[in-house]
């Protein structure tokens, strides 16, 4: 399998933030930063409602695939 030039999150660490884990969370958050600072154009009330949102998503995402 060939590196990746992105950074990723382990299966075990999407798994941690589907929990609700701190940890796994600020990781996630710190992941995707760069493009929220881009997005919200460095306005702080719009960076902490992408962060919130981003965070809401992750904790309702699924991973059980059976039917």
């Amino acid at each position: 399998m060939s590196k990746s030039k992105y950074p990723l999150l382990s299966y075990e660490q999407i798994e941690k933030v589907i929990e609700g884990d701190t940890e796994a969370m600020n990781a996630l958050v710190r992941l995707y930063m760069p493009y929220i600072y881009v997005l919200s154009k460095g306005n702080k009330d719009i960076e902490d409602m992408v962060k919130a949102k981003l965070m809401k998503a992750a904790m309702q995402f699924r991973l059980d695939y059976e039917k």
